[in-house]
């Protein structure tokens, strides 16, 4: 009997303005779900609650939001190589809790991809990583991996750091 290789387990975790763009977060959630990939957070349910301007899912209406944003960044640590990032950032805009998940996850160099170049943060992001939930889904598909970075010539050393 001749074992087959194992299946490559696509994670993302998505990140926005949950009190802004919700639905739209939950649309790409949907989008990756439907193409085999395993959305790691945030987990498909309601927002039941703000405090100080956060947004509190179902079962987090109890928590500090300080606690919930921590654990929101613990999910990183369980992408694995062939994990990444998405942000739903219509019009550029990503937003403060967004900004420093973006951070975090390019100084632990999980592959980042943003809905539209990013407006609002000056931070790095290279030419192809912009694009929608469906055309990234559809390229994971069809090609069994994540897009690798294409770096714009000055900016080799941005990409480098």
């Amino acid at each position: 009997m001749r074992k087959s290789a194992p299946k490559t387990q696509f994670r993302c975790v998505l990140h926005g303005s949950f009190g802004k763009h919700f639905e739209l977060i939950k649309k790409a959630h949907s989008i990756f779900t439907a193409a085999g990939i395993e959305v790691v957070a945030p987990r498909f349910s309601d927002i039941v609650s703000y405090r100080d301007g956060f947004a509190l899912l179902e079962g987090e209406e109890d928590k500090d939001p300080r606690l919930v944003e921590l654990l929101y960044l613990h999910h990183l640590k369980r992408l694995g190589p062939d994990g990444f990032s998405y942000f739903v950032n219509p019009e550029g805009y990503i937003g403060k809790s967004a900004s420093y998940e973006l951070g975090i996850a390019q100084v632990t160099n999980v592959s980042c991809f943003f809905m539209h170049p990013l407006a609002d943060h000056p931070a790095y992001f290279h030419k192809n990583s912009v694009c929608s939930p469906e055309s990234l889904a559809g390229f994971i598909a069809q090609k069994v991996r994540v897009p690798q970075p294409k770096v714009r010539n000055n900016e080799r050393a941005i990409h480098k750091l």
